[in-house]
């Protein structure tokens, strides 16, 4: 783990946590170590489902639960 994450700019190699003044070490709402904007798109509609969107406090990109 330790060296997985070691060439990863956003990660402290010690505690696997992002670095001091970072938000975020990877995820579909991180970019550069901080998270994306509320409201960007996170993952397309596909189907019946609509756009998923960042909430700007995670790195995670939640499902949205609305149907087109």
């Amino acid at each position: 783990e330790l060296l997985q994450n070691s060439g990863n700019p956003c990660c402290d190699p010690v505690t696997c946590k992002p670095r001091r003044g970072e938000h975020c070490v990877s995820g579909p709402c991180c970019d550069n170590c901080k998270f994306l904007n509320a409201g960007t798109v996170c993952w397309p509609a596909m189907g019946d489902w609509n756009d998923d969107y960042c909430t700007g406090i995670s790195s995670d990109c939640p499902r949205n639960p609305v149907f087109k």
